[in-house]
């Protein structure tokens, strides 16, 4: 009977929350960023990468189990939402401001409501173990597909693990995206209602190739500098600091408009989001002004009819919006702030702010989701003075040479091991292989050094 109960419960609570993926920037719209980071090359050739690099001769337009590469990265910042439980859609929260151990999701009604815990989007990207039933796809588990493709004895292997490594980067992409979104770094569970994502995914389905070149084309960069910041033991992964630095303290929004900043604080210091208006210092009051403007809005006549609109226009602390949020008309102002506890309640975000905080959080988006991209597939190694080893006139070994070719990262605290695939002339296949695996006894300075 108790586990009728239960079940019983369940159902009631799946009737109730409708399986969405509102919460974060729409399914597609995640989809449409990872494509296009990878053939308008934002940040990384990966093509030549492909190409020049691991030798994948058809590079991006490679197929693995019927998908080219791009679309299986594209594939994984999709389905890193096709979670109708929500155990990974729980876990796509930052707020820059509390410490990583508590950054992600709090809010009374989720240990009711989903039976879990919200982990911090940052903790929940480097784990090793996501989860059982919907997969692993972090960036550890990313890399060990990638390790685990070039040392592979079999093109079988080789090519799943390779397909299995692009679809996990696409997840991990994913998250970044979501950093840019506000109510993800401002606690803001807003599962119902229009809301910012919505809007955006509205305008990239009415015009895809009109999205792309609006909101995608003009890409914004992290300065690579942040990567080298003071690793967090939580996450010590350098691709921590891509969505926080730990700059921004809640009290600064001025270092937040640079290039120098993590996407969740650039996102939690500037913006709004639908259902926290008041729970942070910033954006202020103090740092807006009011102004009038001419909106075009439907009537009962089934027309447009021209209305004024009152917008907050934020011209300091950080970055300037011409949008910041519209003000009802229930707010008028007596004194200095009338009715200030209710601030979130009078204002709200229409499809003027929802342009604004596009133009300055998509770009962002994708340069930051490409630069991770980037940081992933930037190793680069040749093998150099390469000679045979004969034994009784037979090729029984090859000694080598190893340079690193990577810029300003030297190689060290790990292990080196030579894969390698050949065929004979009478073979049809390629026989794979490798070396056992030899320790670094010292750091390869990039571009100098050779072991």
């Amino acid at each position: 009977m108790r586990k009728m109960i239960i079940v019983a419960a369940l159902l009631v609570v799946s009737t109730l929350i409708p399986y969405s993926s509102s919460w974060p920037l729409e399914r597609e719209t995640h989809e449409e960023i990872n494509r296009d980071a990878i053939l308008f090359k934002y940040g990384i050739d990966l093509d030549n990468y492909l190409k020049n690099t691991l030798n994948i001769k058809e590079g991006i337009d490679t197929i693995y189990f019927d998908r080219y590469v791009y679309d299986w990265i594209a594939l994984g910042g999709k389905d890193e939402d096709d979670d109708p439980t929500y155990r990974r859609s729980l876990n796509h929260f930052h707020d820059p401001i509390r410490s990583w151990d508590t950054a992600g999701l709090k809010d009374s009604h989720i240990g009711l409501i989903f039976f879990q815990k919200s982990e911090s989007s940052i903790l929940w990207g480097q784990e090793s173990s996501q989860d059982l039933i919907t997969g692993n796809y972090s960036w550890r588990n990313a890399r060990e597909y990638y390790y685990n493709a070039l040392i592979a004895d079999s093109e079988d292997k080789r090519n799943s693990n390779l397909a299995d490594t692009f679809y996990a980067v696409g997840h991990v992409m994913h998250l970044v995206e979501d950093s840019s979104v506000p109510a993800h770094v401002r606690n803001d569970i807003h599962m119902f209602g229009y809301n910012y994502e919505k809007w955006v995914e509205m305008q990239r389905k009415l015009n895809t190739a009109g999205f792309v070149s609006t909101y995608l084309s003009s890409p914004y960069y992290f300065d690579p500098a942040i990567l080298n910041g003071t690793p967090n033991s939580l996450a010590p992964i350098p691709i921590a600091k891509i969505i926080d630095t730990d700059i921004y303290t809640g009290d600064n929004p001025v270092v937040t408009s640079s290039s120098s900043i993590g996407l969740s604080e650039y996102a939690n210091a500037n913006f709004f989001s639908e259902g926290s208006a008041m729970d942070y210092k910033y954006p202020a009051l103090d740092d807006v002004k009011v102004c009038l403007e001419e909106v075009q809005e439907p009537n009962y006549l089934d027309d447009q009819t021209t209305n004024y609109r009152r917008y907050y226009q934020k011209v300091s602390g950080g970055e300037a919006i011409d949008h910041l949020a519209a003000i009802s008309y229930l707010y008028k102002p007596f004194g200095k702030y009338e009715l200030q506890d209710f601030y979130d309640k009078i204002i709200y975000l229409d499809e003027n702010c929802y342009m604004d905080y596009a133009h300055m959080l998509l770009p962002r988006a994708t340069g930051y989701a490409a630069g991770l991209l980037g940081y992933f597939f930037r190793g680069d190694i040749d093998a150099v003075d390469a000679k045979t080893v004969t034994t009784d006139g037979k090729i029984s070994g090859i000694t080598m040479k190893v340079k690193n070719n990577t810029p300003n990262e030297p190689m060290s605290n790990g292990k080196l091991v030579v894969s390698y695939r050949f065929k004979n002339t009478r073979d049809t296949a390629y026989t794979y292989g490798k070396s056992d695996d030899v320790p670094l006894a010292s750091n390869i300075s990039p571009r100098n050094d050779t072991i």
